[in-house]
Parts: C-alpha cells; sequence; structure tokens
C-alpha cells in the first residue's frame, strides 16, 4: 500500500450545554479527550494529528509531554466556529485553509471526534486500509454501532393514549424478526 498523507483532525471546542466542559470530563481516570488522543498517536497511517480547540485546558492536556512532537495544536479556534450551532464542517474547513496558506496539503482527513472514545488504534488503520482500498467506490468513511433497542417498538403519547411510532402491518412481532439498525458514531455535519 502507498503511504499517503493523512491529517487528522481532533475537534474539541469547550462549550457544550448538555454537558459542560465534556472533552476534559474523566472518563475511567483520564480526560475525554485523552482516550481519543492516546490512540490517534498510536496509529501507524495517521501523518500529522491536530486539536482545534478554544480551550485552555484542551491545550494543557495537549501540551502533555506524552504528546509532545506528536500532537499539535497550531492555532486556537476562533469563537465564530466555537459555539453550540457551529457545524465540525467549518472547524474542518477551518484547519484545511490553515495549512493551505502554510502549502501544507493532506491527500486524506479522518476526523476522531472525543465524543466517541470507545476506539483502538487498529479500529482507525483498518477503517483507513479499507477506505484506501475502496476510495474508487465512496468518498469516506464513517463508524457505525448498532441500536440495541429498535425504534420498530418504540412508542409515544397521543391524546392520551399509547401508538406505536412505526405503522407495522403485524402485531406481537419478535424483536429477533426485525432488521438490525445502526447509528452513525459522528455529530450530523450542518
Amino acid at each position: 500500500m502507498i503511504k499517503s498523507n493523512i491529517l487528522c483532525i481532533v475537534p474539541a471546542r469547550s462549550g457544550s450545554k448538555g454537558l459542560p466542559n465534556k472533552n476534559i470530563r474523566k472518563l475511567a481516570g483520564k480526560p475525554l479527550i485523552q482516550w481519543t488522543l492516546d490512540q490517534a498517536i498510536k496509529s501507524k497511517l495517521i501523518s500529522k494529528i491536530i486539536v482545534s480547540t478554544d480551550s485552555d485546558k484542551v491545550i494543557k492536556i495537549c501540551k502533555n509531554k506524552k504528546y509532545l512532537k506528536k500532537i499539535e495544536v497550531p492555532f486556537k479556534r476562533p469563537k465564530n466556529i466555537s459555539g453550540n450551532n457551529s457545524p465540525v464542517s467549518k472547524t474542518i474547513i477551518h484547519c484545511l485553509n490553515y495549512y493551505k496558506k502554510l502549502n501544507q496539503e493532506f491527500d486524506y482527513l479522518i476526523l476522531l471526534e472525543p465524543t466517541s472514545p470507545i476506539r483502538f488504534k487498529n479500529d482507525i488503520d483498518n477503517a483507513i486500509k479499507k477506505f484506501l482500498k475502496k476510495k474508487k467506490y465512496f468518498d469516506g468513511i464513517v463508524s457505525i454501532g448498532e441500536i440495541k433497542t429498535n425504534p420498530y417498538l418504540f412508542k409515544y403519547e397521543y391524546q392520551n393514549s399509547i401508538k406505536s411510532l412505526f405503522n407495522l402491518n403485524h402485531k406481537n412481532l419478535n424483536r429477533q424478526n426485525f432488521k438490525k439498525i445502526y447509528f452513525p458514531n459522528y455529530h450530523w455535519i450542518k
């Protein structure tokens, strides 16, 4: 396989309405972002890892001696792309434009969000390998997870009664008869 120049962006803004400072909250003894950084630096296929953040606390984590020379925080993310309604696509474009001004280009981009911490270096490298092998068929790849509670079984309240969310022709279907349903392990790009 020909070595590609792959940029890894780890987006980690400070503001979050749902869970304030979520990227630096501890999960099993270490900050959430650290789970992603630890696996990214073990990847054999990623050329450069950068963190795009507006948080001084995230920057401090990235300056840990085990990340020196492996992870860069080349700029502090501007406020206009750090809000709750800022799509991650603007963060990606900002990063790519930054490197374009430095005359640095990359063949591919990988986005590793800290809010999906249960991934390992092999997951990252296998996804990259799969993409590079099949890139003529698609433009990108995303990890998915199986939804354990099938939405076909969901109910909602309507005029003081409980209704099925989906209009199914069969009553009392066993859960084993439903097709598996998956969700993407990323935030929707607006």
